[in-house]
């Protein structure tokens, strides 16, 4: 992008806003619409969502919604802590 690290983060703080939560909204908005599809497995969702392991997508998963993500295959949105 052509723009230092310290200059985005210094942007975002003035919006109120961190580089975590935008990507965490990203990600959740994106599983929502992945764990939909009850033919992709969890680690092609996980894959699909930066993380580098299915336990770790997982891990994160139960850190926004309370529920594992296997739980909510096919169903609509669980409400997210953010």
């Amino acid at each position: 992008m052509g723009i230092d690290r310290r200059t985005i983060h210094r942007r975002l703080s003035v919006e109120a806003q961190t580089y975590s939560a935008i990507v965490d909204a990203v990600r959740r908005e994106l599983a929502d619409r992945y764990l939909k599809d009850e033919r992709r497995k969890l680690t092609e969702v996980a894959s699909l969502l930066g993380f580098s392991a299915a336990s770790g997508f997982s891990h994160w998963y139960r850190r926004q919604y309370r529920v594992n993500p296997s739980a909510n295959r096919g169903a609509t949105r669980p409400r997210s802590r953010g």
